[in-house]
């Protein structure tokens, strides 16, 4: 197994164990109601730990994603800004370990003097924003030089992400009041996206592979 495709499956790895290790803190903390706490507040539970198992896991998903673009891509094929920008979210990322216990309030109420909360919140949406751009601009970049088979949806996955944040605060958050339901949704959307571009860059691999011709 070469380098490029253990480092793709180790960040597919780290982003199903991110994925699974939710959906255990579910069953674990069946007093956390996923219709209106944030995934973050598990951290304040007897199973706490397992969430930042789970946020290690999804670091290593984004650290892993970065080296494979730099790794299957030649410089002038990869979108500086989109790499820069996956820099900044792999950096920002960090904030996540800090606890975000809301004490039932809120979220602009629980962000007043508390200050672990409030580099939890600004670290998120800065490294969402950053995950954002980049999402777009590497996905019109490969979309544009027709690098991956998937290109198509990559880009679908990136230009759908945004609106469904926009969904989130209109629709879950305000008509609904259900603002745990739609970050949960949000969040597993924007986790498919290196999911796909990983497995794609594989699936590449494996492409160029079976052409090269025998000697």
């Amino acid at each position: 197994m070469n380098f490029l495709k253990t480092t793709c499956i180790i960040g597919i790895t780290g982003f199903f164990f991110f994925i699974f290790f939710i959906f255990l803190l579910h069953i674990l903390h069946p007093e956390f109601d996923p219709l209106k706490r944030y995934i973050s507040e598990y951290v304040t539970g007897t199973f706490g730990w397992i969430l930042n198992v789970g946020l290690i896991g999804n670091s290593i998903g984004i650290i892993s994603l970065i080296s494979a673009l730099h790794k299957s891509f030649k410089k002038k094929e990869r979108s500086s800004l989109g790499m820069i920008c996956l820099y900044i979210v792999a950096i920002f990322m960090c904030a996540n370990f800090f606890p975000a216990d809301f004490k039932g309030l809120p979220l602009v109420k629980a962000l007043e003097n508390n200050v672990y909360l409030q580099i939890h919140y600004t670290g998120g949406l800065i490294a969402t924003f950053a995950m954002f751009i980049s999402m777009f601009t590497i996905s019109i970049k490969i979309r544009r030089l027709g690098l991956l088979k998937n290109n198509k949806l990559l880009l679908i996955i990136a230009a759908t992400t945004p609106v469904l944040l926009i969904l989130q605060v209109i629709i879950f958050d305000i008509l609904l009041d259900s603002v745990g339901l739609g970050q949960r949704i949000f969040s597993f959307v924007m986790i498919l996206w290196p999911v796909v571009l990983l497995w794609s860059i594989i699936s590449k691999k494996k492409s160029i592979q079976l052409k090269a011709p025998k000697v």
